[in-house]
């Protein structure tokens, strides 16, 4: 571990995190084993990142991107609003069962003031209240501010993928579809 890193330590870094994170639970995970995997000291991180949540906080935001990009992929094919709003949640649901440790991990990093991660929930949530004023618009959604029907139907596909992810719903309707239709049936007018 003595020779100098060849190639991108933060992105090695990261890809190292992810890789772990798709294993277990953030909690688990140290930054001397990111080190150890990636073969640098521990020291070396601590020149790319200021500690292992700032690592955690950097994945975090790339998986809000991501899923922002798969909400708006689905809600692109959607045939209208109503559909549109469905296929969100099971695009929300689906990387959360996907991915169970890093979707846990992203809203756990939030209360951290770490900008990009911040920057990309707020994307994510402007990705949904834009979804539900169409729908509205379209008289398919509830009406409501926006925002406050956006933060319902957040806050109802979270809880949802949580216990999905936990095993705490009923075989019959723990799959994406029936998740999301649990939360479109919520939102509709």
């Amino acid at each position: 571990m003595g020779r100098p890193f060849q190639g991108d330590l933060s992105a090695s870094v990261l890809t190292e995190a992810e890789r772990q994170l798709d294993q277990r639970p953030a909690s688990e995970i140290s930054l001397r084993e990111i080190a150890q995997a990636v073969g640098v000291s521990h020291v070396a991180i601590y020149r790319h990142f200021e500690n292992l949540d700032a690592v955690f906080a950097e994945i975090a935001a790339n998986d809000f991107r991501t899923v922002e990009q798969l909400l708006l992929a689905a809600v692109s094919e959607a045939t209208n609003e109503e559909e549109a709003l469905s296929a969100a949640g099971r695009a929300y649901v689906a990387f959360a069962v996907v991915h169970p440790h890093r979707f846990r991990s992203m809203y756990r990093l939030l209360g951290l003031n770490h900008r990009a991660t911040k920057e990309a929930a707020t994307q994510l949530f402007g990705v949904l209240s834009e979804t539900i004023r169409q729908g509205q618009q379209k008289g398919t959604v509830i009406l409501g501010e926006p925002a406050s029907v956006a933060t319902a139907a957040l806050a109802a596909a979270h809880g949802l993928a949580c216990l999905a992810i936990d095993n705490a719903i009923p075989p019959q309707v723990a799959n994406p579809l029936g998740l999301s239709e649990i939360v479109a049936s919520m939102l509709r007018r």
